[in-house]
């Protein structure tokens, strides 16, 4: 539903940037009515999207605080952390760790307890007083093989120190993704197994209208068209929703913490609005099993396998499978 120009007019609306690439390179587009310059662009001097979406965050979040403006010199808010960091000297990596977790605070308190058993474990192996600067992708590859021989495990691992890493990319502290620079054996017709296609989502969909469970439609739709979680899915409510401009925004509540504790707002895809607009309740939950009670997700995930199934797909077809597909769209 949203094409190029629905996405600026959101940046603009709410004062979030728009990333945008131009030759390989990714840059930041800021929007201010009131300044005589509307526009304000910097550049995030990277290829890497993963990198580039990080960098954009950390600005984001400077500028909502009033710590920062493209508008001001310097331009690039992380220039300005790199060169408050050089002040106060360089960070060992025990105490970028300790940051680390405490910026994860609002995650859920297993994916907090996994970040720091990982990340502690790459600690214990490094000299003591070793800087952040000091972790190289040999060092990573070595440590990795350490740990465990199994290829899942380490890749594991692996996601759990990148996100560490361009969270201090973020702060200033290196200036490059050294786990980029790590190749791990990828485990034989394992992965790329799991990949779902857009043909079988329908056939999951069609499936699931035709099942005991006809609800099982809609969770698959909104999982595959917004990159949800299962947890997400279940837990997706009408307070999440604005119909009037065709957006959902993840977020934490009451009743539901998400895996990062962070605020995402996605497009609404065309289809899920449809089915919104035929619901007859507008409050709670979006989606509610055959007893119009909220949705467990143990008994989801069992549900959808039943469902797949059904519908003859792969036994390695997950729910997770889902946001794996979707984010083939996303990015």
């Amino acid at each position: 539903m949203f094409g190029e120009s629905a996405s600026q007019n959101q940046c603009e609306e709410t004062g979030m940037a728009s990333l945008i690439k131009k030759k390989g390179r990714y840059f930041l587009q800021f929007f201010d009515a009131g300044k005589r310059v509307k526009r304000k662009t910097i550049a995030l001097k990277t290829g890497d999207k993963r990198t580039a979406l990080t960098s954009k965050a950390f600005h984001e979040a400077e500028f909502a605080l009033g710590k920062w403006s493209p508008w001001e010199s310097p331009q690039n808010a992380l220039r300005r952390s790199q060169e408050t960091e050089g002040r106060q000297g360089p960070r060992t990596v025990q105490e970028a760790v300790e940051a680390f977790l405490e910026s994860r605070a609002g995650c859920r308190q297993t994916t907090r307890e996994h970040y720091r058993w990982v990340l502690t474990l790459l600690v214990q192996t490094l000299p003591n007083g070793s800087i952040v600067k000091d972790l190289s992708a040999t060092r990573i590859t070595s440590w990795l093989v350490d740990q465990s021989s199994n290829a899942n495990t380490q890749r594991t691992y692996l996601s759990r120190v990148g996100i560490f890493i361009r969270w201090c990319i973020s702060q200033g502290w290196v200036d490059r993704d050294v786990t980029k620079a790590v190749v791990l054996s990828m485990p034989p017709n394992k992965l790329h197994s799991k990949l779902i296609q857009p043909d079988q989502v329908d056939g999951l969909i069609a499936a699931a209208r035709a099942s005991e469970t006809p609800y099982m439609a809609a969770v698959i739709m909104f999982a595959y068209d917004h990159a949800l979680r299962l947890s997400e899915a279940c837990a997706l409510s009408w307070d999440w929703i604005d119909a009037d401009n065709a957006v959902i925004t993840v977020r934490s509540d009451g009743a539901f913490t998400t895996k990062t504790g962070a605020t995402v707002r996605k497009p609404l895809s065309s289809r899920c609005g449809a089915w919104l607009a035929q619901q007859s309740h507008r409050t709670g939950r979006v989606v509610l099993n055959s007893k119009g009670r909220p949705l467990n997700p143990n008994w989801t995930s069992k549900v959808f396998k039943a469902i797949v199934r059904q519908g003859g797909l792969p036994e390695s077809i997950t729910f997770h499978s889902l946001r794996h597909g979707a984010l083939g769209i996303y990015i």
